[in-house]
Order: C-alpha cells, then structure tokens, then sequence
C-alpha cells in the first residue's frame, strides 16, 4: 500500500510539488516564529536567574510591571523606609529612562536604549556580580562628567573608553564599557551618577529601589514585609518577574505562532484540494481495485497515507526552511531576536503538518472509499 502510495503521489509531480509548496511555508513559518518565542522565553530565563535573589520595589501602578518602573516616582522618605526594613542587606535607588537609538532600524518596537542613574558606589548592586567590565573601570564618587555603557551600545555606536555619549543633550566620557551580558538593561544601557540623572530628567524622586536580602531564602517575606509595612508601592521577586514575563511571553507566542498555522492550514487546504483531484482521476483505477478485492478501508487508508506523505515532505523541508530563517532573523537584527528551534517544536510542527494531510485527506479518502465498483468503472 505504501509503494502504490508513493507512486501515485509523484504521479502529478506538478500538482504535488505546489501542494507540497503551501504546506512548507505554513510549517516554516510556525517554525520560524515559534523558535523566536522560545529564544525570548530562554534569554528571560537566563537573564532572570542571574538576578535570582533581589528585590524591587517600584511605586504601585496598574499599568503593568515595565511600564510601571519607568512611570514608577518613589519620594525620598519612601526610599529611606524600604531600605530600613529589617532583612535588607545591601539596598540602592535607581532612577530610569528609556528610549531608542537614533540608527536603530530594526527591534520590533522595544525600546533599544536604557538610561539608569545608579549611586557610583552601588553600581555592583545595580549590574548584578554576573556583570563584567570589557575595558575601562567603573564609576566612583564624585565622576560627575562619567559614564559606563553596555556591550550593545558600545558596539552599535562604535564607542569605547575615552569617547563622549551623550544623555539628554549633555556630555560624558566613557569610564567603563561592560562585557555581552545577555540582559538589554545593561546591554543597551548608559549608566550616569545617580544625582546627574536626577538633574537631567528634572525629577527629585527614585525609580525603584534594588534590595538584596539577609537571607536569601526569605526573599519572598522580605518582599510582602515591605508591602505590608509601606503604603503605595509594590515589591517584586525574581519569581514574580518570572511570572509576569511568562504570561506575555505566551501571549506573544500564541500570537504568533496563530498567525502562522493560519498559513498552514491554508496549505492543508491544498492537500484537499490535490487529493480530491486525485480521487477524481483515478476513479476508474479506483473502480478496479475495488472490483478486485481492494475493501472500503484500504482504499480510505491508501487515500490517507497519500495526503500524509505530501504533507510530511511539506512539513520536513518547512522545518528546515524554518529554522534557517529563524537563524537569519537574528543575524539580521543582531541577535536580539534569537530563534531557537527546540526538539518539542520541530516535533509539534511535524504532527501538525501531519494532522493537515490526515484532515485534508478525510474527504477525499471517504468519498474514494464508498465509489461503486460498477460505477467507477463506467468512467472515463
């Protein structure tokens, strides 16, 4: 059955190969796409990790968790009391803005450049011990005309120590330029004295304030103590930005990767339409078979293993196409849409091409399956 399968499959080599076509873009799509969610999900689970221990505490808001850092205004007074509570080993207020590069092109939308001011002797606190300095050293007391700038923007504007950046129309001399660290906040970031920043963004509050516990197995008492003891702001733990992040990591998977099994099944739509084409031409054959012996069932099976088998080949070079574009993606915007096509997803989308050809086929195949012998050999 599978030999007279295959040659019938290759029969309309012309038809096949456009029907084989449609079910390769739809499958090279969910593939490409998907391995772009499951890129973002690892960075975040790295990036997350490396900060596992910390607290941050930002001023309450409904706007959620990114958005409400950047809006997030802690007063003076607040900040003094977070960092009185009792279980805090090292504490330090940040102040952050974000923004773009002027010659970004691409970055689907995200901001590309992170201004944080951070107190020059807590700067180890801000950047986590994961953070490595590539040349130069790092801010102290009193560098008011100093900065130190990530891996990405060192890289993408050409600067290095000794050069000027600019922060909001003033001047600084690069003190320090850090190592890839895998994060976009330090990454695509310019970190200036924290009092400067202050003074550039023309505010007299705080960020958030980053919190290292006493014991880091109370991080999660350490964080609730905090709300529950300071009115108006929120304090979140690594576990909970794990949380927040996964739930907009599946959204946007589930996004996109919709949009792509639209394609597809568009494409098993095509073996439908093959097939029942197929089972029009072959009905005298079919006839045959049928007069010969062949039962209702084989010739449904034979029908189906024939729309499987275009959709397999369709599935198979989709992945491969697929994971090539996924590689280019991230070669074309410098790695920060990484695509990484895992075991579970080429295995997914090899059953879900699968699932097309077996869907696509089942009309055709039950329409081959009950053709009347007497029929079927009346036609020409």
């Amino acid at each position: 059955m599978l030999d007279m399968a295959l040659r019938n499959v290759f029969r309309q080599k012309a038809r096949t190969a456009l029907t084989v076509l449609g079910v390769m873009i739809g499958i090279a799509a969910v593939v490409a796409l998907g391995s772009l969610s499951e890129g973002l999900r690892v960075q975040i689970t790295k990036n997350l990790e490396q900060a596992s221990g910390i607290v941050t505490v930002t001023e309450k808001s409904d706007q959620g968790l990114f958005v409400g850092m950047t809006s997030s205004e802690l007063s003076q007074e607040t900040v003094d009391e977070i960092m009185s509570i009792d279980g805090v080993r090292d504490a330090t207020p940040v102040v952050y803005e974000v923004g773009y590069l002027d010659d970004e092109s691409l970055g689907f939308g995200q901001p590309t450049l992170f201004e944080s001011g951070v107190n020059p002797e807590d700067i180890e606190l801000f950047t986590t011990e994961g953070a490595i300095l590539d040349e130069g050293e790092v801010l102290e007391e009193g560098d008011t005309d100093y900065a130190m700038i990530g891996y990405t923007i060192s890289e993408d504007l050409d600067l290095e120590v000794g050069d000027i950046v600019t922060v909001e129309e003033r001047d600084f001399i690069i003190k320090g330029v850090y190592e890839e660290f895998g994060d976009p906040g330090l990454d695509s970031g310019i970190i200036i004295p924290i009092e400067i920043a202050q003074e550039l963004f023309e505010r007299d509050t705080y960020s958030a304030v980053i919190i290292y516990p006493e014991d880091l197995d109370e991080v999660e008492t350490l964080a609730n103590d905090i709300e529950d003891s300071i009115d108006g702001v929120s304090a979140f733990t690594t576990a909970e930005f794990a949380k927040q992040i996964q739930g907009i990591v599946d959204q946007i998977g589930f996004f996109t990767i919709g949009i792509a099994a639209i394609s597809a099944i568009v494409g098993g739509l095509g073996v439908m339409n093959t097939m029942i084409m197929s089972v029009m031409e072959r009905r005298r054959e079919i006839g045959v078979l049928k007069a010969i012996g062949a039962t209702n069932s084989y010739v449904l099976r034979m029908i189906l293993i024939e729309s499987a088998i275009i959709s397999l080949i369709g599935g198979l070079i989709g992945l491969g196409i697929g994971y090539l574009g996924s590689n280019a993606l991230s070669f074309l915007t410098g790695g920060q849409a990484e695509g990484i096509v895992t075991i579970r997803l080429a295995v997914y989308s090899l059953v879900f091409a699968l699932f097309l050809g077996i869907v696509g086929g089942l009309y055709p195949a039950n329409r081959a399956s009950k053709l009347s012998p007497v029929e079927a050999l009346k036609y020409e």
